[in-house]
């Protein structure tokens, strides 16, 4: 899950396997699987960015399991 922020200022936490889509245009959406979407204020990058962190620290993760 990775941390974000909705338009109301509050932070939410989002399981990203759920998204389907992100659009930025010119808000940041994020469309989910069941057609649901939501606004939130990070850009797409910012999101990329929080993507490849959680991917990456969940593969340290796993290494120093083994």
């Amino acid at each position: 899950m990775i941390e974000l922020t909705a338009l109301s200022g509050k932070k939410i936490l989002v399981n990203f396997d759920l998204i389907k889509a992100i659009e930025s245009a010119p808000d940041t959406i994020l469309c989910f699987q069941d057609g649901s979407r939501l606004t939130i204020l990070e850009t797409f990058q910012e999101i990329q960015t929080r993507y490849i962190q959680l991917k990456k620290s969940i593969s340290e993760g796993e290494q120093k399991w083994k």
